[in-house]
């Protein structure tokens, strides 16, 4: 039972992600001498490999092994674990929160509220002394190990209780830091509960904290599938419009290149036609030259010319062929604009 009302837990702290101050985050079993690391996780002594210098829950770096203190607080609930679990009724036998449970100074022994109003009603039990376990519990004794005395004082400077043979050995110097054990236990508890109301407190911006996070990372998430989806779609576009493109190029580039041949083969075919015809009119010409007198040549040398240049003309006009492919599209620009 704390000092406090029990800390409220924000919704997105689940109960099984909370472990209990008495078990062993590592083991997961109930502490065997408890250690408290840098990194302020607390296992057990075995839990600690002496090959390894890295925490066994959160791989940060701790000292050596015989430089890693004790978990003083943690020692302290596995000595109360059995009160902090329950304390079990004298007479229903029924274990009971220790806020809850009372205890008969006479009897000496623990009750709970129903037994205590079912037996202790009685007339013969009505001198008994009753009071709250919890008040028992802050109001008992303890003895000087040294002296056997009560302690009645605490040295805040050494952090140690004093009892009053203890007082009276210390030099008067140190005595001015001895309060009596009451403000020394009021000072404490204010402090005590200030500091389990702040750090409560920032256990809930972290909750909160952890919740944004947890949301920033769904919507990046999301965002980030969206994105890729986008891409996927923009690409798929892209290369159907691509594709649509290559497919009208090579098409236009067939046609270009059959009307082309087309073209050549048919200028080839009259070409070879003429060839022939050609030969044989430069033959005939050749052999008139060499056979014709003056008046044969001044008669018919004007008809033969006129041959030769009809003939001469026509291969003129059909030796124009076209051997560049100027006239096909650029499909370096037809596929940027196809991307526009």
């Amino acid at each position: 039972v704390g000092l406090l009302k029990p800390l409220e837990m924000t919704a997105v702290m689940e109960e099984t992600t909370i472990l209990s101050p008495m078990l062993c985050p590592s083991c997961k079993n109930s502490f065997q001498e408890p250690r408290l690391l840098p990194c302020l996780h607390s296992v057990c002594f075995d839990c600690l490999d002496l090959d390894k210098t890295r925490c066994p829950v959160c791989s940060g770096i701790i000292p050596p092994l015989p430089e890693i203190p004790k978990d003083l607080l943690v020692e302290y609930l596995m000595s109360n674990k059995q009160t902090l679990e329950g304390i079990a009724c004298a007479n229903c036998e029924q274990s009971h929160s220790i806020d809850v449970m009372l205890f008969c100074n006479t009897c000496s022994q623990p009750l709970c509220h129903k037994c205590r109003d079912f037996t202790h009603s009685a007339k013969m039990f009505a001198k008994h002394e009753i009071v709250d376990i919890l008040s028992k519990r802050l109001n008992k004794q303890r003895l000087c190990s040294l002296h056997n005395e009560p302690f009645i004082m605490f040295n805040a400077e050494d952090k140690s209780l004093v009892c009053i043979s203890c007082f009276r050995e210390i030099g008067l110097s140190k005595r001015t830091h001895c309060v009596d054990i009451e403000t020394a236990h009021s000072t404490v508890q204010n402090a005590l509960c200030k500091s389990i109301e702040y750090t409560n407190s920032t256990q809930n911006s972290l909750s909160d904290l952890v919740d944004k996070l947890d949301i920033m990372i769904s919507e990046t998430s999301d965002s980030s599938q969206k994105r890729l989806e986008e891409i996927e779609e923009t690409y798929s576009s892209i290369t159907k419009a691509v594709e649509l493109c290559k497919e009208r190029l090579i098409e236009d580039c067939q046609e270009h290149t059959s009307s082309c041949l087309c073209g050549l083969q048919q200028k080839q075919d009259r070409l070879k036609l003429l060839l022939p015809v050609l030969r044989t009119t430069l033959k005939a010409a050749d052999l008139f030259t060499s056979v014709s007198d003056r008046f044969d040549l001044v008669e018919l040398g004007t008809h033969v010319i006129e041959r030769l240049q009809a003939l001469t003309s026509k291969v003129t006009q059909l030796q124009t062929v076209h051997l560049s492919d100027n006239e096909m599209l650029d499909y370096r620009k037809e596929f940027t604009q196809c991307l526009g």
